[in-house]
């Protein structure tokens, strides 16, 4: 066997051990071996090397008259920590354990437009918690930031034109200066995206396209569990993609468009829901019809172009309730009739930023983990 296939076993094989670790509260390695066909020899390697980096930590599980004691496996959750600073609206800032679930979260606004100033607060924020607490900063084992468009590694700038203030900082530069960790930086759509495959498993061992409706409306194709990006990092990104009459995407569902026409006809996007008497309003009905056919329609250019086994749509169409999702798939699935290919299902999601942390703390977790 080639070395990279001894990789790729080696490198599944830690990802299964430690995975049966984090969804059980004290495991024994017998039991890991019966949930994941391991041997009980791989399993003793890798488990040493958790042991070793302070990653685990056993417990003895019963007395035994010869040979190794039955030990349990624990999570150590109070040792390492994941950063993550979500910059779509405010700097968000997240610390996480391994288990990926949050021990500290803030936020911080972005007065006068002045990110820069936001994201040194942020920093000082994260450092606090350290001073404050038993960790220190050499317990991070990795930063991840989620901007909210293509970030250009080499130029050390976030690619978004119309937020001159976020493209004009030099991210990495600043955190460089203030931690000495892997620091890991990219398109908050893009790691929302990946961390999908963890809510829809049957896409983990194929593909995913991931679509976000917000101030924009971007895209993530995720294949095998890896974001695919092209060579300019826009891969996915299916906003700016024509319709009729020279419309995009982007021009013609993205939130602020949604909201203007919903005041239009008198409904606040804010609402949870729409106003009780919404199914007799027929410019309301019409709205909606027309919202939802063009997000299909989109879906189904997605279908199209990349063939993935799943497509999540996220974002804020959820005011629109039962009818939005009626002629959605209705519309979806008119569009596949004439045509003897495959149709990939189509879930609904509210997740947004949140997903972004997940996915970004995810990837660094795992890199950090499979490091040699």
């Amino acid at each position: 066997m080639s070395i990279n296939g001894l990789t790729q076993i080696r490198n599944r094989n830690i990802m299964s051990i430690f995975n049966e670790i984090v969804r059980s509260d004290g495991i024994l390695r017998s039991e890991i071996s019966n949930r994941t066909g391991i041997s009980l020899m791989t399993i003793g390697k890798i488990m040493d090397q958790f042991l070793k980096r302070n990653i685990v930590y056993e417990r003895e599980y019963m007395t035994s008259s010869a040979g190794r004691k039955p030990a349990l496996a624990f999570l150590n959750l109070n040792k390492w920590r994941i950063c993550v600073f979500s910059m779509t609206d405010h700097v968000d800032v997240s610390i996480l354990g391994l288990d990926l679930k949050a021990v500290y979260t803030s936020r911080v606004p972005v007065k006068n437009n002045d990110w820069g100033k936001s994201l040194d607060d942020a920093i000082i924020l994260v450092q606090n918690y350290f001073n404050s607490n038993k960790n220190t900063v050499d317990d991070i084992v990795g930063i991840g930031v989620a901007v909210p468009a293509p970030y250009d590694e080499e130029k050390d700038r976030v690619v978004c034109p119309n937020r001159p203030n976020i493209e004009s900082l030099r991210i990495r530069k600043t955190l460089e200066k203030n931690f000495n960790t892997k620091i890991v930086i990219g398109e908050d759509v893009k790691y929302a995206g990946m961390s999908m495959t963890e809510v829809y498993p049957e896409a983990k061992e194929s593909s995913l396209y991931y679509m976000y409706i917000g101030a924009g409306v971007g895209g993530a194709l995720i294949n095998r569990g890896e974001i695919y990006r092209g060579i300019d990092n826009y891969a996915g990104d299916i906003g700016q993609l024509k319709l009729g009459d020279n419309q995009t995407i982007e021009s013609l569902i993205a939130s602020p468009i949604l909201k203007a026409q919903l005041a239009a006809v008198g409904v606040c996007i804010d609402a949870p829901s729409l106003p009780l008497d919404w199914d007799t309003n027929a410019d309301i009905i019409r709205l909606i019809n027309n919202y939802a056919k063009v997000t299909a329609l989109a879906a189904y250019n997605a279908a199209c172009m990349f063939s993935p086994e799943v497509i999540v749509i996220d974002g804020t169409y959820h005011p629109l309730g039962e009818q939005f999702y009626q002629t959605f798939n209705k519309f979806y699935d008119s569009h596949f009739e004439p045509y003897e290919r495959q149709k990939p299902k189509v879930h609904f999601s509210f997740g947004g930023t949140d997903y972004a942390v997940m996915g970004v703390s995810s990837l660094i977790r795992k890199e950090w983990l499979l490091q040699r």
